[in-house]
């Protein structure tokens, strides 16, 4: 338990940028 929550904030930097290229892609897609 202890170990999992010092990653959240790993995990939440990875799915940050993990959605930021999602949107960048996107909005390519859309251009």
């Amino acid at each position: 338990m202890g170990s999992n929550t010092a990653l959240l904030p790993f995990w939440g930097v990875f799915f940050f940028f993990f959605y930021l290229c999602f949107l960048c892609t996107a909005t390519n897609n859309y251009h």
